[in-house]
């Protein structure tokens, strides 16, 4: 059984995932607007259960208040 990590930061997702056994790809995503963000985090998780692969794709989020 795997763990949903949508909504995690980036390296906590990996982490989790590859200690269940998985290898992990990454791929980044950006909005049209361009908007500089300081943390990394995962909107879309595809999951390959019969070759123990995952898929994140991520998105910067800017979570810091100026």
């Amino acid at each position: 059984m795997s763990v949903d990590v949508r909504g995690f930061a980036l390296d906590e997702a990996v982490t989790l995932l590859q200690r269940q056994g998985y290898g992990v790809t990454t791929q980044e995503v950006r909005s049209k607007k361009g908007l500089e963000g300081n943390e990394r985090r995962v909107v879309r998780v595809k999951l390959f259960e019969d070759k123990k692969e995952a898929a994140l794709t991520y998105a910067q989020f800017k979570t810091a208040v100026e």
